[in-house]
């Protein structure tokens, strides 16, 4: 098992935004593994309606293994 750093990327739409954030550290054998791990135990009920298992994003949003990634479109 290795261990990511999750950080979902910042937005910027209809008058609100918001800047990157780190999500936590999770562990998985693949990045996509870490990431479903975070959806299962980092999200309510409600809250996993938002997030896409297909693409990795929340609310539209991507998650990367990296601040700096996270970070490229709007900080």
């Amino acid at each position: 098992m290795k261990t990511f750093d999750l950080w979902v990327e910042g937005y910027s739409t209809t008058g609100q935004s918001a800047p990157a954030q780190f999500l936590g550290t999770y562990e998985g054998k693949t990045f996509r593994e870490a990431v479903l791990s975070w959806s299962f135990s980092g999200l309510s009920r409600n809250e996993n309606q938002y997030f896409n298992a297909n693409n990795l994003t929340y609310w539209g949003c991507e998650i990367f293994d990296s601040e700096k990634k996270a970070r490229k479109s709007f900080g």
